[in-house]
């Protein structure tokens, strides 16, 4: 039976590519209605490419006025409907004007209409019926399918290789004291961070007291690799939490990724052109790292993982050379990087900060009782900026206190 599936374009790809999914056996052939807008985005393109569409399987796409029902109207008459048995139609995405008459129009043609609505695995048939029908999808959204469908392309960077046993392990050794004791020793081996180092046996005597001190061997006798120095400098925190979060809620590999670089396909037209201001042509786009992603009940989230918010920062007095230490909270950067992408992985994505900082340990710390008003406003206005964006802070406390069901305080 020749059945039709069509697809109304808009920012909010993900319905698209979660109907498509689910009907594809039944479907084939595919219609989209897309406008300007939307075709400079690469919107339809990024929905085609996350559904693996065989071009032969799509009509066409139809580019129409966003705000004109006759100029859709006029366009959808092009299309002889009569050769298919079945059309349905899914009404999530578009504009209001072009929702309201794909609907009157699709309606007179006997269509199937649903709704998806973004809450979970529901889709409901709106459409034939005075009854809507609550439906639940059998197909699960992988990682792939849904960054696909915003347009970006992830590559998972290379794993410490450390066993998960070890990374809980030094989990409960920085519980201890966040390894202050040991904080020229990460200094000098986030220098390293890029580089390794090749020769351990030159390494100062603070990082081997600090490598006694977690007990940890390096894979390859007198060399710290950069994989294992970003590990020792933060990274076992994300797979830690990587690692607690697969397992609690029973994830394959195709729906929970730790360390993730994505890029995304840049707009055929762009407000800046880098040409204009740099004499050369370019379709780079910034990369965007993320610490954890997962889907769970066809659900998005990230986590950023900081082991502190708080950096501590060497700086040299330039009066007479000596060295000075000064904090820096970082919450803020972090919230502006999840709230930044938050927004372009569609309406439902969850973003949560988790930190091994204690907020409420951090603003009272009696040998910076001085600072204290400082250090509460500025945690008051950094709390209420994630407020403002939706993003979930989870700090130390929350952490220790649900760290056998940590998921509970993540979905």
């Amino acid at each position: 039976m020749k059945t039709l599936l069509i697809s109304l374009v808009s920012d909010q790809t993900l319905p698209n590519v979660q109907l498509i999914k689910e009907l594809k056996g039944r479907v084939t052939n595919y219609l989209f209605i897309s406008t300007e807008a939307m075709e400079k985005k690469g919107c339809r393109k990024w929905i085609e490419r996350a559904c693996n569409l065989n071009q032969l399987q799509i009509l066409e796409h139809k580019i129409v006025n966003q705000f004109s029902f006759d100029d859709i109207n006029r366009k959808l008459d092009e299309i002889d409907f009569s050769s298919f048995q079945q059309i349905i139609v899914n009404l999530t995405g578009g504009t209001k004007i072009i929702t309201l008459s794909a609907y009157e129009y699709f309606k007179q043609l006997g269509a199937d209409i649903y709704y998806v609505t973004g809450n979970g695995k529901e889709y409901i048939k709106i459409f034939p019926g005075r009854n809507r029908i609550t439906k639940y999808f059998d197909q699960k959204i992988t990682i792939k399918d849904y960054l696909s469908a915003y347009g970006f392309e992830p590559r998972q960077t290379d794993s410490s290789g450390i066993s998960a046993d070890y990374t809980e392990y030094i989990y409960e050794r920085f519980l201890e004291n966040g390894f202050l004791d040991h904080f020229n020793a990460l200094i000098q081996l986030r220098k390293k961070r890029t580089s390794g180092i090749k020769d351990l046996s030159k390494a100062s005597a603070e990082v081997h007291d600090f490598l006694s001190f977690i007990k940890f061997a390096p894979l390859s006798d007198n060399t710290l690799t950069s994989l294992e120095i970003k590990y020792l400098t933060g990274e076992w925190l994300e797979e830690f939490i990587g690692h607690k979060i697969k397992q609690e809620l029973n994830l394959s590999d195709e729906e929970l990724m730790i360390g993730v670089v994505l890029n995304k396909e840049t707009p055929t037209q762009q407000v800046n052109s880098v040409s204009d201001f740099l004499g050369n042509e370019s379709n780079k786009s910034p990369d965007n790292e993320i610490d954890v992603m997962f889907i769970y009940n066809n659900k998005f989230f990230t986590v950023e993982c900081k082991t502190s918010i708080i950096n501590i920062i060497e700086s040299v007095d330039n009066q007479d050379g000596s060295k000075k230490i000064k904090e820096q909270n970082i919450l803020g950067e972090t919230s502006y990087k999840a709230d930044y992408l938050k927004n372009r992985f569609g309406l439902f994505a969850q973003s949560r900060i988790l930190t091994l900082t204690d907020f409420y340990q951090y603003v009272n710390a009696p040998e910076k009782e001085g600072e204290r008003n400082n250090r509460k406003n500025n945690m008051e206005d950094l709390i209420n900026r994630c407020n403002l964006s939706n993003i979930k802070l989870i700090d130390k406390k929350m952490v220790v206190n649900n760290i056998n069901s940590l998921s509970s305080i993540i979905i």
